[in-house]
């Protein structure tokens, strides 16, 4: 039996979770981790209540329909932000499962699990340096040195009813500062991208045990029982503890679904709302204004990212708990007693049945992403 050991950018994450005090440590005071907590919610529930009352008091509706884009886009964040604060012992409890639920039984299965994770971090690592640079490159653009619009601040949220200079740098600093931190925010989302690919990981390495049900895996082990003779029960013993662990597993995701319930729905819908507005402003602005448009680019490859990654895990989960009554049959069970093989028939019913996680009335899968995102 291995064990997969967790992949390097989440160790990264986590310890900047713990540096900008999203997380505490256990040895911090309450009266500590109380004050980090909610002096963290209270500051950026300042950023979506300034955005809101900006789109009212703009009186062009080009403008307002932007800010009001920013504020859906903030909003989502927000809601991971309260997330990743409140829910740090869960995120543990679910990335310690993990733990158990990846134990490659041989060398092979170890190296393909392991090729797998490592071709997800590629793609997993660069996620934070991506968001790093696209909210400095917002900044940047607008900065007072470069722009001598002072109606317009980072990623281009218009304040054309202001005409104080004051004002408009403290919102330049306060919004800079919330975009930066917004960053950090949004490491949740690959976090858990990583806990429910394991889980289709784990299914298919259950399916693996399935497959190799009742046949001689090692050379050693056929002399031995050559000569022996089989062991009476051991293909069943071998599948009770294959059913506890399928039972295991499920239970884990259904906790994992409930959990974040409530996040994903919110991702479905404010995403949704987001390609809306994204495309109708792509269809309204002046082709003159070339960052504008980028902007809206960068807001609506965000949304389309942001409801695809989770669709897609999402439907890797029910494909690979799927493919589990084929391993099944690919068992070694119609050698077994008859016994035996009304357990396996029975256990091949209940398989018949994928998982499906469903947010809602949203099944998390491809289908569910072309229905949303094409809709709209």
């Amino acid at each position: 039996m291995y064990t997969i050991q967790l992949i390097k950018p989440i160790h990264m994450y986590i310890n900047i979770f713990y540096r900008f005090g999203f997380w505490q440590r256990d040895e911090e005071s309450n009266y500590r981790k109380n004050g980090k907590r909610f002096s963290l919610v209270f500051f950026y529930g300042l950023f979506p209540a300034f955005l809101i009352a900006d789109a009212f008091l703009l009186d062009d509706l080009s403008e307002s329909l932007r800010v009001m884009m920013m504020f859906f886009v903030c909003a989502i964040i927000y809601i991971k932000c309260l997330y990743l604060i409140f829910k740090q012992e869960k995120i543990f409890e679910y990335l310690n499962d993990l733990s158990h639920l990846l134990s490659p039984n041989n060398r092979e299965e170890y190296d393909q699990t392991n090729k797998k994770l490592n071709f997800f971090s590629n793609i997993f690592a660069p996620y934070c340096y991506v968001a790093a640079i696209t909210a400095t490159c917002g900044i940047t653009v607008q900065l007072p040195i470069f722009s001598e619009d002072h109606h317009l601040l980072p990623f281009f949220i218009s304040i054309s009813w202001n005409d104080s200079d004051i004002i408009y740098y403290s919102l330049f600093v306060f919004i800079s500062l919330l975009l930066m931190l917004c960053v950090i925010s949004i490491m949740i989302t690959p976090l858990l991208w990583y806990i429910m690919f394991s889980y289709s990981i784990a299914f298919d390495l259950l399916g693996n045990q399935f497959k190799n049900l009742g046949r001689k895996e090692m050379e050693i082990k056929d002399h031995i029982r050559q000569i022996e003779g089989p062991h009476r029960g051991a293909f069943v013993d071998k599948f009770i503890v294959m059913i506890k662990f399928h039972r295991n597993l499920t239970e884990t995701v259904e906790r994992f679904k409930s959990t974040f319930n409530t996040l994903f729905m919110g991702q479905i819908t404010m995403s949704g709302l987001l390609i809306c507005l994204s495309v109708y402003n792509l269809s309204i602005i002046s082709t003159d204004n070339m960052f504008v448009i980028q902007s809206n680019v960068v807001v609506l490859t965000y949304a389309v990212a942001d409801i695809f990654m989770i669709m897609h895990f999402g439907n890797e989960i029910t494909d690979s708990s799927s493919r589990l009554g084929y391993r099944l049959f690919e068992s070694n069970w119609i050698e077994q007693t008859e016994t035996d093989k009304k357990y396996v028939l029975i256990m091949c019913e209940i398989l018949k049945q994928p998982l499906e996680i469903v947010i809602l009335i949203y099944p998390l899968n491809l289908e569910t992403f072309t229905s949303v995102s094409f809709k709209c």
